[in-house]
């Protein structure tokens, strides 16, 4: 197939699959390359984002929810201000101008984790500043309350290993009428 011809392919591609963002940055990163002619950096470009995409790592304190009955709005508010924190941070990192890219934003890949309570928070965070994986942790003001950690944008590979202990945040707000249910049965 000629370059102009997969040119002309990725274009439709990315035309035809607007709702989908992932087919869309795949087909805009293959017209990147075959516009200077190389296919084979094209289809390694796909399959390398593909097998190991660019992710920001999230990480809430799951004791603000279950112990301090922090509201669900309030922990994804300061899961949002990590994430724009380490984005504008590390703005210069060559990952979060690809992650935060035209071609890219409509599918960019977020994991949020949970962690117990503030000392283990720290406790990540110490370990990922001694392996030099950057973040940030964002403090509430004026409480001055450690809540959240938020990589930079890192190829899932890069530092993956890091989060192993961590689980999918799932369960960090106590629902009203659990509590209440428990608290009636006595199973609190």
């Amino acid at each position: 197939m000629s370059t102009a011809r997969l040119c002309v392919v990725a274009r439709v591609v990315a035309r035809t699959h607007a709702v989908d963002a992932t087919h869309r940055a795949r087909a805009t990163s293959t017209v990147a390359f075959a516009r200077r002619g190389d296919r084979a950096m094209a289809t390694a470009a796909v399959a390398n984002d593909a097998e190991d995409p660019l992710v920001q790592f999230i990480i809430i304190r799951k004791d603000l929810g279950r112990q301090l009955a922090w509201p669900l709005g309030a922990l994804a508010a300061q899961c949002a201000h990590a994430s724009v924190h380490a984005v504008w941070t590390y703005r210069d990192s060559a990952d979060t101008a690809a992650y935060v890219s035209r071609d890219n934003i409509a599918s960019m890949r977020k994991v949020v984790l949970e962690t117990k309570n503030a000392g283990s928070l720290d406790k990540l965070a110490a370990t990922l500043h001694a392996e030099g994986v950057e973040h940030v942790v964002w403090v509430e003001q004026p409480e001055g309350i450690r809540t959240c950690l938020a990589t930079r944008p890192y190829r899932r590979s890069a530092v993956g290993g890091y989060f192993k202990k961590c689980n999918l945040a799932s369960d960090v707000c106590v629902a009203k009428n659990s509590a209440a249910a428990a608290a009636a049965t006595g199973t609190e």
